[in-house]
């Protein structure tokens, strides 16, 4: 008597979807189909918290906590804001995120459906030439995401700002450039042959999700829009190849930019003092402080220009305020000098009440509102101090002999 045969368990469309894509993914980007990943529908809830996960494994919480302090003498946000820039980029775009160590990808309830041709019920031009074309709107998304499974997670050595804006952007920029092929394949066009935005393709669906602040956004821009163009320049001159060992933001914005930071040395920190974290801002972390708090973007550019390499330290001390001291290194002294210029132009943009307390050539002290800023160029070297006033004036160096006291304005 033979055995009934068991029925076979109908197949997931969602698994099925997503193992077709991941096919298409991997020839686009010359790889192997094995190892292919698994998906589950999950809420918004769910993959918050995978992202919440992701970004506490980036940077240690103690040094987080001293970053912001040091971002917030600078004006650069707040003392939460590197916290939460930490976040939006671990959001990545909405619809779906890797669960860590999992390799499983969890995807909203109403994202890869039948139903996802429309958008808000009513067909747009962007999605009205993807039914045409067989792409459905919701796959360039997932296979942003499935290229990210492709890179890992190796962000070792990228500590600091900079370091770690310049991986991610080259991983964003990845991602999406995989992303527009896939679109552009399926209307036989060459990536070489057109200039776009893929942020605004798709109405918006490779747009980042997670800003929530003019800073936010002006960094996430940078990840993805600035990383795709250079990872697009990359493609189009040798195809795929591996990114360099270390990268800087200079080098995503342009090729003949330095990839290795030059070393800073600087002074070891006071007695009783100690940094409780150093960073990297970069020749783009320049260019967004001088832009994020002059509001003078063409200054930015001009005075970001040449950078070299930088320290940003915040020194603290048991019982007091900590303060923050601030060293770039330029390609010559006369970019250095248009750096130092910007540092005054960013404090009267700060602080407008703010008064002379000494100068002499080179070197300048002011006090501004609750803080007090020295700074000072050497040759090719600028070096700026900043903090409560009860805290810089125990490790800012003395003026120089020459050094005019003053109350004048700033």
């Amino acid at each position: 008597m033979a055995l009934a045969q068991a029925p076979e368990a109908p197949e997931d469309p969602l698994t099925r979807d997503v193992e077709a894509l991941w096919t298409r993914i991997a020839t686009l980007r010359n790889v192997d189909t094995l190892n292919r990943p698994s998906a589950v529908r999950a809420p918004e809830e769910a993959r918050r918290a995978v992202a919440e996960i992701r970004a506490a494994t980036w940077l240690d919480s103690a040094r987080l906590e001293a970053r912001g302090r040091a971002w917030s003498d600078l004006g650069l946000g707040t003392e939460r804001s590197p916290e939460r820039w930490l976040r939006a980029v671990a959001e990545d775009l909405g619809g779906a995120a890797w669960e860590p160590g999992a390799g499983r990808l969890l995807v909203d309830p109403e994202t890869l459906t039948e139903s996802d041709y429309t958008a808000d019920g009513e067909e747009t031009a962007a999605i009205a030439l993807l039914m045409a074309t067989g792409v459905r709107p919701d796959e360039p998304v997932l296979a942003h995401l499935m290229v990210h499974r492709l890179q890992g997670e190796d962000l070792e050595g990228a500590e600091t700002t900079d370091a770690f804006l310049a991986r991610h952007a080259a991983r964003e920029g990845e991602a999406t450039l995989v992303a527009t092929l896939l679109l552009l394949e399926s209307i036989g066009v060459e990536v070489g042959e057109v200039d776009l935005d893929p942020t605004a393709m798709l109405d918006g669906r490779l747009a980042p999700s997670g800003a929530s602040s003019p800073l936010e956004i002006r960094m996430l821009d940078f990840v993805h829009t600035d990383g795709y163009l250079w990872a697009r320049r990359r493609y189009l001159a040798a195809g795929w190849k591996p990114w360099p060992a270390a990268l800087t933001t200079g080098a995503i914005l342009s090729d003949a930019a330095t990839s290795v930071p030059a070393d800073v040395a600087v002074p070891a920190p006071p007695t009783g003092w100690e940094a409780t974290d150093v960073d990297r801002l970069g020749a783009w972390g320049v260019y967004l402080w001088i832009a994020a708090t002059t509001g003078k973007d063409s200054l930015a550019l001009l005075s970001s220009e040449g950078w070299e390499g930088g320290r940003l330290e915040r020194l603290e001390r048991a019982g007091g305020p900590g303060a923050t001291r601030w060293t770039t290194r330029w390609v010559t002294a006369e970019r250095a000098e248009q750096f130092r210029y910007a540092i005054e132009r960013v404090l009267v943009a700060r602080f407008p009440s703010a008064v002379s307390s000494g100068e002499a050539p080179g070197w300048r002290r002011r006090a501004a509102g609750d803080r007090l800023a020295a700074w000072e160029r050497r040759d090719r070297t600028v070096t700026l101090w900043i903090g409560p006033p009860e805290a810089t004036a125990g490790f800012v160096p003395d003026p120089p002999s020459e050094a005019v006291e003053s109350g004048g304005d700033l």
